[in-house]
């Protein structure tokens, strides 16, 4: 079996390599590690910059969070060229799971996909990242076909910061989507990076599904560094 030194800040262990992608670490998750994302607590918003108004862009009604990216899109049905995308994005200061406001997203068609991202994020090769964050849920419901509902994806690339050509790929995401109405919950999951990883980049999603969902107190944190050993 082959093992590996893992390393982030102050800790260190010998692991097998079999269990990397789901290695959960009880002292490094619960750890006050250095958040990568500005502003994941959804508390600064700006109304001027916003992006122009077209078919991959969401309602903005009051704003966009600062240091966040908005998009929407759709899988176009054959019948019906052009299907229209009926998403919004805004701040909400009434439901929040803590601090002043959080993200709110809603989609009025199970075909949307609206999306709040952040990135391209500096990463480490040959790291293991912890992605983390609350999210609430009324009335998600997914379409028959390829739903999904609320979701947080991961995505790594190579080279160039955010180019998408170069090693662009998913890296990891939440196991399940969340469908219906429930209160806020913690979604958490561990992300790999490759050998030659540079960047990545975290998506909120409430995907192909309608409803509403709320996203806050967004984390995402270097928690183990891989060293491969050759012998022991």
């Amino acid at each position: 079996m082959s093992l590996s030194w893992r390393t982030c800040g102050r800790y260190a262990f010998l692991a097998a390599a079999v269990v990397t992608a789901t290695l959960r670490m009880a002292d490094a998750a619960d750890s006050a590690d250095q958040n990568l994302l500005a502003n994941g607590g959804m508390e600064q918003w700006q109304t001027d910059k916003l992006p122009t108004p077209g078919p991959n862009v969401p309602a903005i009604p009051n704003g966009v969070p600062v240091g966040w990216s908005v998009l929407q899109e759709a899988y176009e049905r054959g019948d019906e060229p052009g299907f229209p995308i009926r998403g919004t994005v805004s701040r909400d200061a009434a439901t929040t799971a803590g601090g002043e406001a959080s993200l709110h997203i809603t989609n009025a068609l199970t075909t949307d996909i609206t999306e709040v991202s952040q990135g391209p994020l500096a990463a480490q090769p040959n790291a293991v990242y912890r992605v983390r964050c609350r999210v609430r849920g009324e009335k998600i419901a997914p379409n028959s076909q390829d739903g999904c509902g609320a979701i947080v994806w991961a995505n790594t690339g190579t080279g160039a910061p955010g180019d998408t050509r170069s090693g662009y790929q998913p890296l990891a995401r939440t196991p399940a989507a969340c469908t219906g109405s429930f209160d806020w919950q913690v979604f958490e999951f561990f992300a790999e990076t490759g050998p030659e990883a540079t960047w990545m980049r975290v998506a909120l999603q409430l995907r192909r599904a309608s409803g509403e969902a709320w996203f806050d107190e967004v984390e995402v944190a270097c928690v183990a560094k891989v060293h491969p050993v050759d012998s022991y």
